[in-house]
């Protein structure tokens, strides 16, 4: 056996491995897995600890919240596939596609639409000219070249710059720049023998891994492709799961930080997240400055349950944090805190 293995074959083993009943060669590729992945360490976790309360079910009765807990995750594995994630150049692909397929719909009276709420002075085609910037950075960022005759380097400027120089022009032109510009970066990506996503680039004014840039940009992209079909009276489309478990696993790390910065900061308390519908998942969260994802915690001080779907709009600050639909489970006011800091990254 090789010195990797992927997620799934790992997936299929981790009930044997919990009870030391895999070979010694998959008992070191298995290491190694679970060393990089805190999902599959806390299956493993969960396995082994649910395995010793059976094992001295004979003296005592496991406890209410164990039992609940593990029909909880026999129902939430019996009723969602395991689902692979796709990897960031496969998301951003996605979404830069779904938005160009969008922007064919457009009639010319929709264009000069309100975008909405979120940007109550620009039109649909405005949004679409930032989009095209954004997206034009991105290549610049990546040493693609200048794709546009925008100069600024900073996001914000870039989008006011190409918006009031698109105000000029009809909307294909906007369309054309996106298009190119994500065709660009898709290519260079996916073929150049140069691409490393573990690079770093600067991108929303930090140095990021290309492969979390490039996350952050799709989440960015479906988030104003639903802005826009709002504006045009049609529904909301969410990505594909295998998009959604990528986009939502990148942000939950950062959940420490992002309560760090809402002044909601919990240090020493530990959060279960669990992501519900397809797509979705189930993290444990340590809080506080040094905090992350955390193999399983028996008895977190909270656990939060919410939509995959509605998670992720409320990270991209599209839903109130008084309007998010959850449900917790100990420590409400944690739960609570957790929830308004959701938005934090968007507004910054």
């Amino acid at each position: 056996m090789g010195l990797t293995m992927d997620h799934r074959k790992a997936q299929d083993l981790l009930a044997a491995y919990a009870l030391d009943a895999v070979d010694a060669d998959e008992v070191a590729t298995l290491d190694a897995h679970l060393a990089e992945c805190p999902a599959c360490a806390g299956t493993v976790a969960l396995l082994r600890g649910t395995a010793a309360e059976l094992a001295a079910i004979t003296s005592h009765q496991p406890p209410d919240h164990l039992r609940d807990q593990t029909l909880a995750a026999a129902a939430t594995r019996r009723s969602r596939p395991l689902i692979e994630p796709a990897d960031a150049i496969e998301v951003h692909g996605i979404e830069a596609d779904r938005l160009g397929q969008l922007l064919t719909t457009i009639t010319d009276d929709q264009w000069t639409v309100s975008a909405g709420p979120a940007f109550p002075d620009w039109t649909v085609h405005d949004l679409t000219a930032h989009l095209a910037a954004t997206e034009t950075l991105l290549a610049t960022q990546l040493g693609i070249g200048d794709l546009s005759p925008d100069t600024a380097a900073e996001a914000e400027a870039r989008a006011h710059e190409a918006v009031a120089r698109h105000r000029r022009l009809l909307p294909i032109a906007a369309v054309g720049e996106f298009n190119a510009a994500s065709s660009a970066v898709s290519q260079a990506v996916t073929t150049s023998p140069a691409f490393d996503g573990a690079a770093t680039i600067t991108w929303v004014g930090v140095e990021l891994p290309v492969d979390l840039a490039l996350t952050h940009r799709a989440f960015e992209i479906w988030t104003h492709a639903d802005d826009i079909r709002v504006a045009l009276g049609v529904d909301r489309l969410p990505p594909p799961p295998s998009s959604l478990v990528t986009m939502s696993r990148t942000v939950v790390d950062g959940l420490p930080f992002m309560m760090l910065v809402a002044e909601a900061e919990h240090p020493g308390r530990v959060a279960e997240l669990h992501l519900t519908g397809s797509g979705g998942g189930t993290f444990t969260i340590a809080l506080g400055a040094d905090g992350g994802v955390v193999p399983f915690v028996e008895a977190p001080d909270v656990r939060v349950e919410i939509d995959v779907v509605e998670f992720c709009r409320a990270i991209g600050d599209r839903v109130e944090p008084a309007g998010v639909t959850y449900r917790t489970t100990g420590d409400s006011r944690l739960g609570a805190d957790l929830i308004r800091s959701l938005p934090v990254l968007a507004i910054l």
